[in-house]
């Protein structure tokens, strides 16, 4: 597995992350918590580190899994999150999109720790967009570890 830095983070990061929004079978389809225990061992194993999540994957159960998959093993994995759905390009972004980026500071559920290593977002944002979501982070809305 080759690795690189994140960004000014320092965080040595897996070229290659695992994403989990299979891990779960509420929506009909997916992994049962057993088959996401083994492609997390096995991925480990490999050397990846980096685990994609977002609390809307399979209605959340996702998180719930990889919460109860990391307890002992936090320190080994590098978690991204993000929000998304932020509104149309060029608009002011609304207080409930807003409030998806504020969800970024949220712990999920059943998570073994109290933070998260790299929150982010799923579209291209500019602008006034930008400068709102800047805003969020220099008063603190967001942090870090």
């Amino acid at each position: 597995m080759r690795y690189r830095l994140l960004g000014p983070t320092g965080l040595r990061v897996s070229e290659l992350a695992l994403g989990t929004m299979t891990f779960g079978t509420d929506w009909g389809w997916g992994a049962p918590a057993e088959t996401c225990r083994k492609i997390l061992d096995t991925y480990a194993a490999a050397g990846g580190n980096v685990l994609d999540t977002a609390n809307n994957y399979t209605d959340g159960s996702s998180e719930s899994i990889l919460g109860e998959l990391l307890a002992g093993r936090r320190d080994e994995f590098v978690l991204a999150t993000k929000a998304d759905s932020l509104g149309a390009p060029g608009v002011r972004l609304p207080e409930e999109a807003l409030a998806r980026l504020d969800e970024l500071s949220r712990v999920p559920r059943g998570f073994p720790h109290d933070f998260l290593d790299s929150p982010g977002i799923r579209e291209i944002v500019y602008g006034d967009r930008w400068r709102q979501i800047d805003d969020r982070r220099t008063t603190g809305r967001r942090t870090l570890r």
